[in-house]
């Protein structure tokens, strides 16, 4: 229940940002504002984070390449490749594509980490699609 209840609050947070990032700072570069965006919120989750899981460190390269993999591919590549989506497609387009998420989340442990991929998340594929459909061709359905 605390996973689903943080991921609400993600969610959440996520779609308020990209609502005021279309508002608020529609005259800032893309990189100017992940500059900003990032830092913050990662001293704001800094706390939680120590709270949850403590702050043991192993510098060995295993900690290295996770951290610049978040750091350079997941946090400031898909925070300037979502605003660019903003400004060229708007704020509902844009979350809209974050429904691919866990679509894209179980091709990289299938074909990356080789795991298998069971039926019910092949199955949980088919909604996301559908919603997507929906945020991106609302008079076709």
């Amino acid at each position: 229940m605390t996973g689903v209840l943080l991921i609400l609050i993600g969610t959440v947070a996520l779609a308020a940002s990209t609502l005021l990032n279309r508002r608020a700072v529609t005259h800032l570069d893309p990189r100017a504002i992940a500059m900003i965006q990032l830092p913050v919120s990662g001293l704001a989750l800094l706390p939680l984070a120590w709270w949850r899981e403590g702050l043991a460190i192993r510098p060995d390269l295993a900690f290295f390449g996770s951290l610049f993999y978040q750091a350079a591919v997941v946090s400031i590549g898909t925070t300037l490749m979502l605003l660019w989506l903003v400004r060229h497609g708007g704020a509902a387009r844009a979350s809209g594509f974050h429904l691919l998420n866990p679509a894209f989340g179980t091709l990289l442990a299938a074909t990356i980490l080789g795991e298998a991929v069971p039926a019910s998340d092949l199955l949980g594929v088919v909604p996301i699609v559908a919603g997507l459909a929906l945020v991106l061709w609302p008079g076709r359905l």
